[in-house]
């Protein structure tokens, strides 16, 4: 789920964590629709990016560089979103479980290892939120578990 999916996965930690669409603290009915919220977005997402692929609808007209425009901003705003999720869950678990924030090059980890490895980062962050020893994996579910998630304690 990590390596081809990393916006869902972290849309069900989120879910573990209490937190809203925007990778912040919510109330139980924003973080009832983070999951589902991020899944639309990211299906929406790949729809366009499949759909608005060069040559699609007419090859070397001027309508390609236009799509390609719009198509390069769509891509540049999902990144930054995707950043700033994955920036906010990082510091939620840092600062619930107490772990240290280190820095690489005077830039905190929270950016470093999402931007450099994602499905690693996210990954870890799933590992962090419910014990899959005790929970067995879920694909379609908001958490991502079958059973809810107990707080795990590091």
């Amino acid at each position: 789920m990590a390596l081809c999916c990393p916006f869902i996965l972290t849309g069900q930690v989120m879910t573990r964590l209490n937190l809203n669409m925007w990778g912040l603290p919510g109330t139980p009915e924003e973080v009832r629709n983070t999951f589902r919220v991020l899944s639309y977005i990211w299906i929406l997402y790949e729809f366009l990016r499949v759909f608005s692929a060069p040559g699609v609808f007419s090859y070397g007209s001027d309508e390609d560089v236009a799509v390609n425009y719009i198509r390069s901003l769509l891509a540049i705003f999902m990144v930054i979103f995707q950043m700033v999720l994955w920036y906010r869950t990082r510091k939620a678990i840092r600062e619930r479980d107490n772990i240290p924030n280190d820095t690489c090059c005077g830039v905190s980890n929270d950016c470093c290892i999402p931007f450099w490895c994602t499905c690693c980062a996210v990954s870890q962050m799933a590992r962090h939120t419910t014990d899959y020893n005790m929970n067995s994996a879920m694909l379609c579910s908001t958490t991502g578990v079958r059973t809810p998630s107990p707080v795990m304690i590091v």
